[in-house]
């Protein structure tokens, strides 16, 4: 979710579609809920679903919400209108919140590979503001959420590595995989490991 041209279809289309990131400047507005299956493989199974800017609560999306694991808002970083954004999302946990108690939030504050977040003191300066806007308007509300917040780019790897974190949140799993990559780690002597799902690179 998130709000009219924040970026959010381009980041299904780009991860999950192959699409090139210069190909999405043709993308036209999400008028309607867009459900994608994502099923590359045995362990990685869901449903990528977006929803129009503006979506009402009624019965069609409550459905979609009530067997959401996870949802993702995502924030325009060049709007710099981060209130409004804020606003909604806090709105939208609120109406979520009782249709799914167990749903994860994860907030992408997207598009940071413009020339305005060359430098990381931009970057953490955005996600700072956002940061605290939700804290105070969660406490405002009493809403006890936990976000995640990921800074995203659909020209770099940071979309890939914040989705891959959401996913590993929702995969049963997880514990089992990252026990047996450790095993791989100490018995090899090597440094690192990483799975991967070859064709969304999560």
């Amino acid at each position: 979710m998130g709000m009219p041209k924040s970026g959010k279809t381009s980041i299904a289309k780009v991860v999950f579609q192959k699409m090139s990131p210069h190909e999405t400047f043709f993308l036209t507005q999400t008028n309607s809920i867009e459900m994608q299956p994502v099923q590359n493989n045995d362990n990685i199974q869901f449903n990528v679903v977006d929803f129009p800017a503006n979506v009402q609560f009624k019965a069609d999306v409550a459905q979609h919400i009530s067997q959401c694991g996870a949802l993702i808002y995502v924030i325009d970083a060049q709007q710099q209108d981060y209130e409004s954004a804020c606003v909604n999302l806090k709105d939208i946990i609120k109406a979520t919140s009782e249709i799914a108690p167990n749903i994860v939030y994860e907030v992408f504050i997207h598009k940071i590979d413009s020339d305005m977040f060359l430098m990381d003191d931009a970057k953490n300066d955005c996600l700072g503001e956002i940061h605290n806007n939700m804290r105070g308007l969660l406490a405002e509300h009493t809403l006890p959420t936990s976000l995640s917040f990921q800074l995203t780019s659909i020209y770099d790897h940071t979309i890939f590595e914040a989705l891959s974190k959401v996913v590993q949140k929702l995969l049963p799993q997880q514990a089992f995989i990252s026990s047996m990559l450790d095993s791989l780690i100490s018995r090899s002597k090597i440094q690192k490991a990483f799975l991967f799902d070859v064709i969304s690179k999560i």
